[in-house]
């Protein structure tokens, strides 16, 4: 084994192997992120000796990896090992995918298109299309993407990059909502850095992410699971909490809150308007109350078992988030509300669709417990 790097997530891990025969680079997943026959991706980086006419079946069926067949090689006759010191590896900004260089020569990139709908990882020693990779050489997507994440990475570097972006969001957000009561470090210390900001209405306390943003998040090709519906590749999430609730289940939920801005990185999925999320069974505090007519009734369920992210109105304030434009271009940001659902609710969001059901909740204060 030349190199073994956990992702910036720590869900994936690049690995890259010689066993004399050839080169490959291999991302896989941790174990329970993803559906086992998505946990592993390879990409052919070089034969070490000479390439065969055809794939070698024997080869393959002994569970060896293959030679890439000579008409695929731009070097037949193979080559020689690469030097571990010289290796490193490119994450997507997304987190679904990764290069492999050598020095600043890109060798290989697996995409979080790879292996779906006949889509390939590209290799440089690759010279026409394979089952194992494609060329990388005149793939000029290929390059705008690795030239990108370059740039994403390098504004990291940069000493005041997260104390701009920052300060952005925060006045963004005092421009609707007033002065911030208070801020919260939700980064335990890890990358990327993130803040909750608490503001205070005459009912309510909001508290808002800043810094979830400055990061895409990945479109679901990695699992396949890809939604043409999907809204912004950037958000920020929030919550809106009564004031007189109790500072346990505070707590509680914006522990929660927390948690969910990391999701969408390690689960390798996309976060939207109308999506659903299950979190820990909680009994709601007492009746709903229909805002509507006056009138109390039951609430669905007696237990809040998962939420509905929705972009605001009519439940919510719908809240400016700065785009994102650090890399040259203007990038949506939206803000992703999280409200309290129960079983029953969510049931009806899959059935019926997640709009039939904030149209619903609208009509209902959401009470917490």
């Amino acid at each position: 084994m030349l190199l073994k790097q956990r992702s910036p997530q720590n869900n994936l891990e690049a690995i890259v192997e010689d066993d004399g025969q050839s080169v490959y680079f291999y991302l896989q997943a941790r174990e329970g992120i993803v559906p086992e026959d998505r946990r592993f991706k390879a990409c052919w980086v070089r034969n070490r000796t000479a390439a065969p006419l055809t794939f070698e079946r024997s080869t393959m069926a002994s569970g060896k990896a293959p030679l890439l067949p000579m008409m695929h090689c731009n070097h037949p006759e193979g080559l020689g090992p690469l030097e571990e010191t010289e290796l490193h590896v490119l994450w997507l900004e997304s987190g679904d995918g990764a290069a492999l260089y050598e020095n600043e020569t890109p060798l290989a990139l697996i995409t979080p298109w790879s292996g779906t709908d006949g889509n390939q990882p590209y290799a440089s020693e690759c010279i026409d299309e394979s089952p194992l990779c494609w060329p990388l050489a005149g793939q000029q997507e290929a390059f705008d993407l690795l030239e990108r994440t370059t740039r994403f990475w390098n504004l990291w570097d940069e000493e005041n990059f997260w104390t701009k972006s920052f300060e952005q969001i925060l006045a963004t957000y005092e421009e609707q909502f007033g002065e911030c009561q208070r801020r919260y470090d939700i980064s335990q210390e890890v990358w990327p850095p993130k803040q909750l900001l608490e503001f205070h209405t005459d009912e309510e306390r909001f508290f808002l992410t800043a810094g979830v943003s400055l990061r895409q998040m990945p479109t679901g090709e990695f699992l396949s699971i890809i939604d043409p519906n999907l809204g912004a590749r950037r958000c920020e999430f929030a919550m809106a909490i009564p004031h007189g609730t109790s500072n346990e289940v505070t707590d509680h939920w914006l522990g929660y809150l927390s948690g969910q801005t990391n999701f969408p990185w390690t689960y390798l999925r996309p976060l939207g308007h109308g999506y659903t999320l299950q979190c820990p069974e909680r009994p709601f505090s007492n009746k709903g109350e229909d805002v509507k007519n006056g009138q109390a009734h039951e609430v669905d369920d007696s237990t809040i078992s998962a939420v509905i992210l929705t972009k605001g109105g009519p439940i919510f304030p719908q809240v400016d988030v700065p785009p994102f434009t650090a890399l040259g271009e203007e990038e949506k940001a939206e803000l992703l509300w999280l409200c309290p659902i129960s079983s029953k609710e969510k049931e009806l969001a899959i059935s019926e669709g997640s709009d039939q059901l904030l149209e619903r909740l609208a009509t209902k204060k959401i009470l917490f417990a």
